[in-house]
């Protein structure tokens, strides 16, 4: 048995396979290293049941058929993805035929209830991935040993067909820092995002009709257990948070939406956030780095809140575009501010650029070195008691009952309850959802208002640049404001009186 530990890396650019390759040799003779390559072509058949029973124990089982006639079958039991990298137990034998022999593998790799046996006779073929490998044995010159390895070609199944476009980094022996460093070469050359899903999982995928659901920020909660550790706590909850970034720029290359790039840089808000709670059990001088990271990539994309907002106020269905038709001026200058947004093509630059993966492949070092970290003696819910005490209390004081509230104070506010609701998400799964929901629904209903104020501001301040103020525009504007400002006054009475969930 091996435990197979590889980066895995899709990419989105069209460059042919001949140039890719040219690529990376030329990568590698920049290297102190001596290597050999090696051009193969690779045939695989996957197997399961119609109940998919392998897929439900998280095993992949696959036949490999090599240009010299034999064949090996493998079975990959169950391991981990986080940022691209892949760890998983795998079982490789030599097998005679086009099928598997369940029985040649060892019994502990079953579950107790399942008769491998009875298994193997309800076999089948599921899907096939065909591809041309080229890979590259590396060795460093402290003996560190890597495989790199370029894959092009195709996943079959149903009559329907997927395209295997990616570049693995295995490690082999000796320090896997090499993957990193040499991840971040592959970053300064190629147009690369971290590969999720393994060719066995987008071949499943593809053979039963399955896509990954839909992700949205909104419904994210990280999922934290109460009788996990501080330390385990953090590398959970940063590795969800990571994934679902990475799911999220999945669906924005696939789909370009402004709504899903505001929800990566949540995302990234929420890692960040960790950081900072976390921040006295984390490595200083890691932490600080990435939390410097993090503000370079937040910082590029502080624009998306404008364009947003742009974008409601002059969309055909936005919900104020009917009564800023009353000033045909405000609509150009409107959509004409827009248009100085980056584009679709160069945000999909921005998501597989050097400095984003870099981001990725630095939040993955730091969940690698905490793995061996023992956690402090505090409880968990101890200390995410306290954090949500804090976010509390500071709310509490910013935005108190004995304090009238005008629109500026709920402005000023809005980046505290921000902070707070993002405590919340680290660490409100600890605790009954119905009491949390109950206890959150107001202050999400004053963050969504006062994001609706900022949208009315913005309004307002390009109107009063205008020659000529209509004034019905300018009635409606003061009404809506008020109107507003009427019902977060309300949803601060309400979220300032309901007893706490943690409490």
């Amino acid at each position: 048995m091996d435990t197979e530990i590889e980066l895995k890396y899709l990419i989105c650019e069209n460059l042919d396979n001949s140039k890719l390759i040219q690529e990376l040799n030329d990568l590698i003779d920049e290297l102190d290293v001596t290597t050999s390559h090696q051009q193969k072509t690779l045939n695989n058949i996957y197997f399961d049941d119609q109940a998919q029973s392998l897929r439900g124990m998280d095993i992949g089982l696959r036949i490999r058929k090599f240009t010299t006639g034999e064949a090996e079958q493998t079975i990959k039991t169950a391991g981990k993805v986080v940022a691209g990298l892949h760890q998983r137990p795998e079982y490789n034998l030599p097998v005679i035929g086009n099928f598997p022999s369940l029985s040649k593998f060892p019994d502990h790799i079953w579950p107790n209830e399942v008769d491998s046996e009875s298994l193997e006779s309800s076999l089948r073929p599921i899907f096939t991935t065909d591809f041309q490998r080229n890979a590259w044995h590396i060795t460093f010159a402290d003996g560190s040993e890597v495989e790199l390895a370029l894959d092009i070609g195709t996943i079959e199944a149903e009559g329907l067909q997927e395209t295997i476009r990616e570049i693995e980094i295995e490690w082999l022996k000796g320090d896997q820092q090499h993957l990193m460093s040499f991840a971040r070469l592959l970053f300064t050359r190629f147009k690369l995002r971290p590969g999720q899903l393994s060719k066995a999982a987008r071949g499943y995928a593809l053979a039963f009709a399955q896509s990954l659901p839909i992700v949205s920020f909104n419904s994210a909660v990280i999922q934290l257990k109460q009788n996990m550790g501080i330390i385990e706590s953090f590398t959970s909850g940063f590795s969800q948070a990571l994934s679902l970034m990475q799911r999220l720029v999945a669906e924005y290359l696939r789909e370009p939406k402004l709504e899903i790039i505001k929800q990566i840089a949540d995302v990234l808000a929420l890692s960040r956030h960790g950081l900072w709670l976390y921040e006295r059990y984390l490595p200083e001088q890691d932490s600080q780095q990435l939390r410097i990271q993090f503000g370079g990539v937040l910082q590029d994309l502080t624009w998306v809140e404008s364009a947003l907002q742009l974008q409601e106020l002059t969309t055909k269905t936005g919900n104020y575009r009917k009564k800023i038709e009353y000033s045909q001026n405000l609509l150009v200058e409107l959509k004409d501010k827009l248009d100085t947004f980056p584009t679709e093509q160069e945000m999909q630059e921005y998501f597989t650029s050097l400095k984003f993966n870099e981001l990725q492949l630095s939040q993955l070092q730091l969940i690698l070195l905490l793995e061996n970290v023992e956690s402090p003696k505090q409880s968990l819910m101890e200390f995410a008691c306290e954090w949500l005490d804090d976010g509390l209390h500071r709310l509490q004081q910013a935005i108190s009952l004995e304090q009238s509230m005008e629109e500026q104070q709920y402005l000023q506010s809005h980046a505290l309850l921000i902070r707070s609701l993002l405590t919340g998400y680290w660490f409100g799964h600890l605790f009954e959802g119905e009491e949390r929901s109950q206890f959150r629904r107001p202050w999400m209903d004053m963050h969504s208002g006062i994001d609706e104020l900022e949208n009315l501001c913005l309004l307002r301040t390009t109107l009063l640049q205008q020659n000529e103020l209509p004034k019905k525009l300018v009635n409606w504007l003061e009404n809506k404001v008020d109107s507003l400002l009427q019902a977060l006054e309300h949803c601060r009475q309400v979220a300032l009186t309901i007893r706490p969930y943690w409490h």
